[in-house]
């Protein structure tokens, strides 16, 4: 018997494929997003999709043992307006919870930003905890996990928060014991001779980037909805620093910033290339901000209507889709200890 799954604000799937490659059935999506609905119609067929979560009966979903869900951010994120849960896109967490409390599932998991901490002076992530305990009925942990420990070129810090029913121990699903977290870091080993560099805004490369330039890791820049970072490719001669056509922390290391998910125009990804102290950019591709969340490659690249037509997505669709996404090697390290809880 298979061990189920519902996601709410499912976006493109990173939770349910990395659950699904863990051996659990994805039984249910929930996602507003038209565009995001037919990515998730393409790729997990079998499950039920349904549309916004307002208009959704607890009644007309599966039981399912585990819940994922990552609500909206952008009125917790240090990047928007710090509206906090009384915002009108964080508030849609209320609506998560009413499911929850209604399916009563052994696992909940939630995820969003490292903001979500401090948002309201840290009330907001106070009520958060509360919500999940359900009155102290359920055991709640939480943790920051960073996605360029898991084998992605990234760096994205992400909050996640288990809730569990009596029974199973959240801790053990975050692995609070004994983790050692370089051992899932991809090698990162010096490039002090490399020739690749992963730099955070390149719409204005030739001049200081308020604090944003090169990174001071071997790992990318979070990807976010705005899309502006890059690599940068040394032809020769050339090492951050010693130009002035772009600010340096330092490093030269090979990591992406984190992907975000907005933009238009030029504000994109790119890879810039240098020859004597002179850059040519590019955009990075769809391709490679999947891999950066690790997705298979043309995860993004259409998605599918009810009657199986084809719903091409533009690059600024699929950038934006990205930078909203879970990192999917993430999603199946907490699957494979999920896996493990219900195994003992």
């Amino acid at each position: 018997m298979s061990i189920k799954i519902g996601s709410m604000f499912a976006g493109i799937g990173g939770f349910d494929l990395g659950f699904q490659n863990n051996g659990f059935e994805v039984s249910w999506a929930i996602e507003w997003d038209k565009k995001c609905q037919s990515i998730l119609k393409r790729h997990f067929s079998h499950s039920d999709i349904k549309g916004d979560i307002s208009e959704v009966n607890s009644s007309d979903l599966k039981n399912v043992d585990i819940i994922t869900f990552g609500s909206p951010c952008q009125d917790l994120s240090h990047a928007g307006r710090r509206e906090g849960l009384d915002g009108s896109r964080s508030k849609m967490f209320f609506e998560a919870i009413r499911i929850i409390g209604d399916l009563n599932p052994s696992i909940a998991i939630w995820e969003n930003v490292t903001g979500a901490l401090s948002s309201n002076n840290g009330n907001d992530f106070s009520a958060v905890l509360n919500k999940l305990s359900f009155n102290k009925k359920r055991k709640v942990a939480y943790r920051v996990l960073d996605s360029k420990y898991f084998g992605v070129a990234q760096r994205r810090r992400r909050l996640f928060a288990v809730s569990c029913a009596e029974g199973i121990d959240p801790r053990k699903i975050l692995q609070f014991e004994n983790i050692k977290e370089k051992e899932f870091l991809h090698d990162s080993s010096s490039m002090e001779n490399s020739s690749c560099f992963s730099i955070q805004d390149v719409r204005s490369i030739d001049k200081m980037q308020n604090g944003k330039g090169w990174s001071s890791e071997n790992i990318s820049y979070t990807l976010d909805t705005k899309a502006t970072q890059g690599i940068a490719m040394l032809t020769y001669g050339f090492k951050p620093g010693q130009s002035s056509a772009a600010r340096t922390d330092g490093a030269n290391l090979e990591v992406c910033p984190t992907l975000e998910a907005g933009g238009g125009g030029n504000n994109k990804p790119a890879i810039a290339s240098f020859g004597g102290g002179e850059c040519i950019a590019r955009r990075i591709t769809p391709e490679e901000a999947e891999a950066l969340q690790g997705f298979p490659s043309g995860w993004t690249e259409f998605g599918l209507k009810d009657n199986g037509s084809q719903v091409k997505m533009s690059n600024m669709d699929r950038f934006k889709q990205l930078g909203n996404a879970v990192t999917v090697n993430v999603a199946s390290w907490i699957a494979s200890n999920v896996k493990k809880a219900y195994s003992n």
